[in-house]
């Protein structure tokens, strides 16, 4: 199914019989998939099924939905941050939908932001944590997408929530884009609110009155992503401004292509990208497309995400050359709520011993 016709669907955009009986079919879907999670959080809540410690404080980050909510650049200043105080981070993740052999989008990403940063890609986080530790000299784990994966122990839970789309149309999956109950806000240590500056201010206090409704007793940090600079797949870079000057076609294979319009936007361009899939790999029909669609445009250089630019080998296509948006997370508000969760860690090992 495309995915913008699901999100039609679930939504209630698209009308008609055969929108309303796959409504009515994934709401069926949505109460087994409730039963089977909330029967595996009752099980790790009480103890039936054994969560595992390793030789590290474990540090996840995920989501309470599915979809794009900047846990890329998020993680990547967590780990540049734990770094500067002194630890050695290794990321583990299961890898999902790898480019290759070893990685996919959002490892390449994460390779380009913080080289020398150790990655683990194993199915069994467990063991990919204990390998960081063993073979990579970790002495603490970043553990990506690990919210709903409560076999590994952890000693912070980090829970990202995109301002612009919080609550995943406020069902569970495949009815809407709930991984689990809000109720598992509760298990949360510090939940981030990104795109702040995407959202008005009585957008973001219902955030926080949903958050208090469902238990969520966890410090609150108010995130943006700032717009940096230009990127090309050579590593060369270019101002922001550039854009201004030239006329770029937008694209996006992202969770939340709507995040990158506002973005976009922001730097002055009334443009709406032509989305792809999340996760989405290029290949030479949709190279075609986005020429024909530059061509009927007369654009003269197309500009994307940095998740979707380390899909493209070359820094131009069609002869126009091909742009990221790089972005850093910015902080807005609650920073004294990210000094006090580091309190809780215990000392890198370098400065304890």
């Amino acid at each position: 199914m495309d995915e913008q016709f699901a999100i039609d669907v679930m939504t209630g955009r698209k009308r008609g019989l055969g929108p309303t009986l796959l409504r009515a079919g994934c709401e069926v879907a949505s109460w087994g998939y409730a039963a089977a999670i909330s029967a595996r959080n009752v099980g790790y809540d009480r103890r039936w099924l054994q969560s595992h410690s390793v030789d590290a404080p474990v540090i996840s980050v995920g989501n309470l939905t599915t979809g794009g909510t900047g846990k890329t650049p998020v993680t990547a200043y967590l780990a540049a941050e734990l770094a500067a105080r002194g630890f050695r981070p290794g990321i583990v993740s299961r890898g999902y939908r790898s480019l290759n052999d070893s990685q996919n989008d959002e490892q390449m990403v994460l390779a380009q932001l913080l080289p020398g940063v150790p990655q683990v890609r194993d199915r069994d986080r467990v063991r990919g944590a204990h390998k960081a530790i063993r073979e990579q000299g970790c002495d603490l784990i970043l553990l990506d997408d690990g919210f709903q994966h409560r076999r590994l122990r952890r000693d912070l839970d980090f829970v990202l929530i995109d301002a612009t789309r919080p609550w995943g149309f406020d069902r569970l999956l495949p009815r809407g884009l709930l991984r689990e109950s809000k109720r598992g806000l509760a298990r949360a240590d510090v939940v981030l609110i990104t795109r702040c500056d995407q959202a008005s201010a009585s957008e973001l206090g219902e955030i926080h009155r949903e958050l208090t409704r469902w238990g969520a007793t966890a410090a609150r940090v108010d995130v943006r992503f700032a717009p940096q600079r230009l990127r090309n797949a050579a590593g060369e870079f270019r101002p922001l401004a550039l854009l201004k000057s030239e006329r770029p076609l937008a694209f996006c294979g992202i969770g939340n292509p709507t995040g990158f319009q506002r973005l976009l936007r922001g730097l002055g361009l009334d443009t709406e990208p032509t989305a792809f899939p999340d996760h989405h790999h290029y290949g030479p029909d949709d190279f075609r497309r986005l020429k024909e669609l530059a061509d009927a445009a007369q654009a003269t250089c197309f500009v994307t995400t940095q998740k979707d630019l380390v899909k493209f080998p070359h820094p131009e296509l069609a002869g126009r050359p091909v742009w990221a948006v790089e972005i850093a997370v910015e902080i807005l508000a609650g920073g004294d709520c990210l000094e006090q969760a580091w309190s809780r860690l215990p000392l890198p090992r370098r400065a304890a011993a």
